[in-house]
């Protein structure tokens, strides 16, 4: 997975470094990973998925950071079958969109009747990414 670390991601991890509230190299390493796992959970990652044909158990596997990194995979794995590039979208803004809404969550936008995650993606600022699809609904 490549990895190209945000601004924000840096210092994060260096305000953590810089600390002195540790008592071991251990206890820091512990909250190192444990803050860029959280940090992750707002990035939008991809799976390469696979299966040899209808019907069959469906495997993936990943992260990977881009669509392009899933087909150098592909292309390395040489599977056959039937195989796809998954988006997975961000757990943090769709664990901030459910801190926001008080009422039970629904899977689907409201005003276009696609899912939640269509409008998650950050190139479009929250309106749905659904090809075709005119809502410029926020869900979020």
């Amino acid at each position: 997975m490549k990895i190209t670390p945000r601004k924000n991601e840096v210092a994060a991890v260096v305000q953590l470094l810089e600390s002195d509230g540790y008592d071991s190299a251990e206890a820091l390493a512990k909250d190192v990973i444990k803050r860029v796992a959280e940090l992750f959970a707002d990035r939008e990652f991809y799976a390469f998925v696979h299966r040899f044909g209808p019907g069959q158990l469906q495997i993936a596997w990943g992260p990977f950071t881009s669509d392009a990194e899933v087909v150098k995979f592909a292309n390395k794995a040489k599977l056959g079958g039937e195989a796809m590039s998954l988006k997975l979208c961000s757990t943090g803004a769709f664990l901030a969109r459910l801190g926001k809404n008080q009422i039970a969550p629904s899977e689907r936008c409201a005003t276009c009747n696609h899912p939640h995650g269509a409008h998650e993606h950050p190139t479009f600022g929250g309106r749905c990414a659904v090809r075709g699809c005119a809502c410029k609904q926020d869900v979020k």
